[in-house]
C-alpha cells in the first residue's frame, strides 16, 4: 500500500547451495562417532531429543572437508551484508565458530539467538521432511505485548512468529540478534544441521 511506510525491516537470506554434501556428511558422521559421549555431557536445555556439538569439539570450519561450505557461506554472507545496507563498510567477516546439531524424530531446538555475533548461518545437510522448519520470533518486543492474541488476521506487520521452509542444501543467513527455533522433526531421518557465527 502506498500509504504504508515500512520501518526497521528484518531481512534473512536463503540460498540453495550446490556443494559436495556426501563429503560433508561423512566428515560429520566421523565426528559424531568420536564426540557423541562428550556432546551428551555438554548438551544444553534448548535441545530436545537432539544433540548439539557446540561445546563438545573444536570449531569445525578449519577442517579440509568443510572448506567448500565455509567458502560458499562466506561468499553469500558478503552479498547479504551489502543487501542489509552496509555496503560502505566492507565485509571482512570470517566464521568464528562452526558446529553441528543432530536431531531424531521429535527433536528440536528451542528459542534462542546468537548475539553478539552480527551475522549467523545455518546449513541444512540432509533435511527431507516437510515439517521441522526454521521459525523466527518477531524482534519487536512491544508488538508482542500490545497485539490482541485472539486476532486471526496476522500479516507481515503483526505476526509473532514467521516460519521459513528449509530443505537439504539450503543455506540461511540472518542477523545474530534474531531469536529463532526449529519445529520438531516429523520423520525418522537423523537430521543434521551445521551452524556458524560470523565475526567482523
Amino acid at each position: 500500500m502506498q500509504n504504508i511506510i515500512e520501518l526497521f525491516p528484518t531481512q534473512i537470506y536463503k540460498k540453495k547451495l550446490s556443494i559436495d554434501n556426501v563429503k560433508i556428511y561423512k566428515c560429520i558422521k566421523k565426528l559424531e562417532r568420536e564426540y557423541k559421549a562428550l556432546a551428551k555431557e555438554t548438551n544444553h536445555g534448548a535441545m530436545v531429543n537432539s544433540l548439539t556439538y557446540t561445546n563438545a569439539l573444536p570449531t569445525i570450519n578449519t577442517l579440509p572437508d568443510m572448506q567448500e561450505l565455509v567458502e560458499k557461506a562466506t561468499e553469500h554472507a558478503k552479498i547479504f551484508w551489502n543487501e542489509l545496507g552496509y555496503s560502505k563498510t566492507p565485509f571482512n567477516g570470517r566464521i568464528d565458530i562452526m558446529w553441528f546439531n543432530t536431531f531424531k524424530k521429535g527433536g528440536y531446538v528451542g528459542m534462542h539467538n546468537h548475539s553478539p555475533a552480527p551475522l549467523v548461518g545455518a546449513y541444512y545437510l540432509n533435511k527431507t521432511d516437510s515439517g521441522s522448519n526454521l521459525n523466527f520470533l518477531n524482534p519487536n518486543e512491544m508488538l508482542l505485548k500490545t497485539q490482541p492474541f485472539g486476532h486471526k488476521g496476522y500479516d507481515e506487520f503483526t505476526f509473532f512468529e514467521k516460519e521459513v521452509e528449509v530443505y537439504s542444501g539450503d543455506l540461511v543467513l540472518f542477523p545474530g540478534y534474531l531469536k529463532h527455533r526449529s519445529s520438531p522433526v516429523s520423520d525418522n531421518s537423523n537430521r543434521i544441521t551445521i551452524a556458524f557465527n560470523f565475526m567482523l
